[in-house]
């Protein structure tokens, strides 16, 4: 399911309750192509998850501070 279509869409600071487990990322086939599980270990991403509107349970974050605040004006300020 794609992110766009997702009733329920988490924020930053929210959490996400699965039973689904992360899977490795997958590397390169082409030689000299670009290695996206290269790139997502740089930025400390190891694993992923595809899941659809049934997979998860979210639980909002009732904590707010500075820089949740800051992440938030971001994501308001990409929207638009």
């Amino acid at each position: 399911m794609y992110r766009d279509a997702l009733k329920k869409r988490p924020i930053s600071g929210d959490l996400i309750v699965t039973q689904k487990i992360p899977k490795p990322l997958i590397s390169k086939n082409n030689p000299g192509g670009f290695d996206y599980k290269y790139y997502l270990n740089k930025i400390k991403i190891d694993d992923q998850l595809q899941l659809g509107e049934k997979d998860f349970i979210l639980v909002k974050n009732q904590i707010r501070g500075p820089a949740n605040f800051l992440r938030l004006w971001n994501v308001t300020l990409k929207k638009k």
